[in-house]
């Protein structure tokens, strides 16, 4: 079973980002879609690398990032994600 998860969730990077960040951070390039979500759309989430060690995933259903893209995942949910960046 899916606990109740809140606010976004992050995928951890097996390599940390090279060490100019935050530069190295706006080279980080990659797809996420997710399907059988609670009822956002495959197209509103999107992933930044805002940390050093994780891509962050957010929900873009808004003006702004929300940071509710956790409250979309259920059980049978589908992620493929695809992403390449500088390790250090």
């Amino acid at each position: 079973s899916v606990s109740s998860p809140v606010g976004r969730f992050d995928i951890p990077l097996p390599f940390a980002l090279a060490a100019d960040a935050p530069a190295a951070m706006n080279r980080v390039s990659g797809t996420i879609a997710i399907d059988t979500t609670v009822s956002a759309n495959i197209s509103e989430f999107m992933m930044f690398a805002d940390s050093s060690t994780v891509l962050r995933v957010y929900l873009g259903d808004g003006t702004t990032f929300q940071l509710d893209s956790a409250e979309q995942l259920q059980t049978g949910t589908n992620m493929r994600i695809s992403f390449q960046y500088i390790s250090a």
